[in-house]
């Protein structure tokens, strides 16, 4: 993994513990690994954190809502400490309702209950 690890810390009452990073670009490998993300996630009963570049983050939006199951709740962030700041939580359900495009900014990807 690429980045650094983050360990319990309190996020919005939830203890979270999670590897901060990329996931891979090929597409079966990224499937996988957000399958995996998830499953630790819903496990573990955590926050997982992961981040793409700013031009993949529209593609890995709609990887997740494939992947993942509808009661999965999922924050993207992006933009952080910017002016086109943007954070919104829902669940996976909820997203695939929505006709959303992500701005091509920095953002974070947080999957969990």
């Amino acid at each position: 993994k690429t980045a650094y690890e983050i360990y319990q810390c309190d996020w919005s009452s939830d203890v979270c513990s999670s590897d901060l990073g990329y996931l891979p670009v090929a597409d079966e490998e990224r499937r996988a690994e957000l399958r995996a993300v998830e499953a630790e996630a819903l496990r573990r009963g955590e926050t997982q954190i992961v981040m793409e570049t700013p031009y993949r983050n529209q593609r890995l939006l709609q990887e997740i809502l494939a992947v993942c199951r509808p009661d999965t709740r999922l924050c993207v962030a992006a933009g952080l400490t910017t002016p086109e700041q943007t954070i919104q939580a829902l669940p996976v359900s909820k997203w695939k309702g929505l006709n959303v495009t992500l701005p091509k900014l920095p953002a974070l990807f947080l999957l969990g209950h």
